[in-house]
C-alpha cells in the first residue's frame, strides 16, 4: 500500500509538474500586438490593444528594448486558475515563469486595463504598466543570469523597472511618496526605487550595468529623497 500511495504521489507530482512547464496545452487563445503576446483559454477582447500598445511605447523607453521581442503573457481567469498555473507568483499582480521566459498575470479587466490582485479583487495595478514591468523584468533576467538575477535585491529590479513604467506619466509626483497612505499603493515599491535609480544615475553616475551588477544598500538615498520630497 505505501509503495502504490509513493508512486500515486509521485505521478501526481509529475502531471502536476508537467502543466506548470507546459502550460501552453491548457491555454489555447492567443491575440498579438507589438511586442505582446496574451495567451488566455478565453478570447482575448480587442479592448487590450489600446493597453498591449501603451505598455510598448513604455517599454520602448527601456536600454534594454529590443525591437521584434516578443512577450508571451498567460493571462489567469480567476484567482483560483492563477494560484493553480502559477503557485510560484504567490501574492504578486505577475511575474516570470521560473524556467521559461513567458510572463503570468492575474485576472484582466481589458475593458478598463486593470489587473486584479490575486489578494485583495479591490486592489488593481494598470495593465500597461504590468505589461511593461514584467517584460522589463524578464530582460533584466536575461541579462543578469537567472541565479545573478533570483539574488538580487528587489529594489533593482522594481527601480528600474518604475524608471522605464513611469517614464511618461505625469500624474505622479516626487511627494507622493510623502503620503500617509503612499506604501499601501500598488506602485509605492516602484516608484520610490525607481526614484532611487534615477538619483544613482543622475548624482551618482552610475550605468545601468552598475546598479544591476553591484551591490548596494538604497537605505541613504531613500532618506535623502525623503528629507528633499518631504519637507
Amino acid at each position: 500500500m505505501f509503495k502504490f500511495l509513493s508512486l500515486l504521489v509521485l505521478a501526481v507530482c509529475l502531471t502536476y509538474g508537467g502543466i506548470l512547464y507546459q502550460p501552453g496545452i491548457f491555454f489555447d487563445n492567443r491575440f498579438e500586438r507589438g511586442s505582446f503576446v496574451i495567451v488566455s483559454r478565453s478570447p482575448t477582447p480587442v479592448s487590450a490593444e489600446l493597453f498591449m500598445e501603451k505598455a510598448l511605447d513604455k517599454l520602448k523607453n527601456s536600454q534594454l528594448y529590443s525591437e521584434g521581442r516578443k512577450f508571451e503573457v498567460y493571462v489567469a481567469a480567476s484567482a483560483e486558475e492563477y494560484a493553480f498555473f502559477a503557485p510560484f507568483c504567490r501574492k504578486a499582480y505577475a511575474c516570470q515563469h521560473p524556467f521559461k521566459d513567458i510572463i503570468f498575470m492575474a485576472p484582466v479587466n481589458f475593458e478598463k486595463g486593470l489587473v486584479a490582485s490575486p489578494l485583495d479583487p479591490k486592489n488593481k495595478f494598470a495593465l500597461d504598466k504590468l505589461l511593461a514591468r514584467e517584460a522589463v523584468m524578464l530582460q533584466m533576467r536575461e541579462k543578469m543570469g537567472a541565479l545573478t538575477y533570483a539574488m538580487a535585491a528587489s529594489w533593482k529590479k522594481e527601480g528600474y523597472s518604475g524608471q522605464v513604467i513611469f517614464s511618461d506619466d505625469k500624474e505622479s509626483n516626487p511627494s507622493d511618496i510623502c503620503k500617509s497612505d503612499a506604501a499601501s499603493s500598488p506602485y509605492y515599491d516602484s516608484y520610490l526605487n525607481k526614484l532611487v535609480v534615477e538619483y544613482m544615475m543622475a548624482e551618482e553616475k552610475m550605468d545601468l550595468d552598475d546598479i544591476l551588477f553591484k551591490d548596494f544598500d538604497p537605505e541613504p538615498i531613500v532618506k535623502i529623497l525623503k528629507a528633499r520630497y518631504c519637507s
